[in-house]
């Protein structure tokens, strides 16, 4: 049996024959599916690229009309099929889209948090492809200093910033650095205020400089965040109340709100 990369060869090299823009409308069409409805089966998308014209666009009998519709429903399953047995990944590209998702882990690390890891990562991913135009986020968070820098590095990119799913915490600073903030029906942002973990509770209890020092180091989070986010452009009065709730009790924002302070660049 072919494998993928020679199925997909044959595939191509028909349907460009053929008609020389159904491989890339059918590529780009799956690449989408695989990024953003993963839970969805591949017959089942086969189904709907049929009920949209995709392929049911060759019902005509005549043998090259049949030829076309045969080459591109190969195209479509053999493509489908090798999406839905790849691995999710936690950066992938899309054009000129790079998504990040950050539940899902890195290879050699369990964590879902967004950390120094992300950052590198971002920063190679930008210096590799400069045909990047647009960062994709679902994170439910983790260091908002690093959170800080990602935004900056976006920011001196002058990318976009958009949110599929959700954006929590952390991941509201990285979505900040976009020139251009959007928000899809159907996503939310939330936010809360910075807090400190202590990692050894027995030491904490003993040790007063300790608790001071993790108390100092919250205030100065704090203090970075509501300058950071002014400095994007936020109001101020929203600001403050992001930054007040706790982070068991997150504060989702209406659009209307989002919008009017400043968070959202369009509705």
């Amino acid at each position: 049996m072919m494998n993928f990369a020679l199925q997909l060869t044959y595939s191509m090299s028909v349907t460009r024959i053929l008609k020389p823009d159904w491989h890339l409308a059918v590529l780009r069409d799956v690449t989408h599916w695989q990024n953003t409805a993963p839970n969805q089966s591949a017959m089942a998308h086969t189904r709907s690229l049929t009920g949209t014209g995709m392929i049911a666009s060759a019902t005509s009998s005549t043998p090259l009309a049949m030829a076309r519709r045969f080459c591109i429903a190969t195209l479509v399953v053999v493509a489908l099929a090798h999406a839905a047995s790849a691995e999710p990944q936690r950066f992938s590209k899309v054009g000129d889209r790079l998504y990040l998702d950050s539940n899902v882990p890195f290879a050699n690390d369990t964590s879902q948090s967004i950390g120094a890891a992300d950052e590198d990562a971002l920063l190679r991913y930008l210096n590799e492809d400069p045909a990047i135009r647009t960062v994709v986020l679902n994170s439910t968070g983790g260091s908002t200093e690093t959170g800080r820098s990602m935004a900056h590095i976006i920011a001196k990119f002058g990318l976009d910033t958009e949110v599929v799913g959700r954006c929590l915490s952390a991941c509201t600073l990285i979505f900040m650095g976009g020139t251009h903030r959007t928000l899809p029906k159907g996503s939310v942002l939330g936010f809360h205020r910075s807090y400190v973990e202590v990692i050894n509770l027995g030491e904490a209890k003993k040790s007063k400089s300790l608790v001071a020092d993790e108390y100092d180091r919250g205030v100065d989070e704090t203090l970075a965040n509501v300058t950071f986010l002014v400095e994007r452009g936020v109001d101020i009065g929203f600001t403050l109340k992001a930054l007040s709730y706790e982070p068991a009790d997150m504060w989702l924002p209406s659009r209307a709100e989002l919008t009017a302070a400043g968070v959202l660049t369009a509705p």
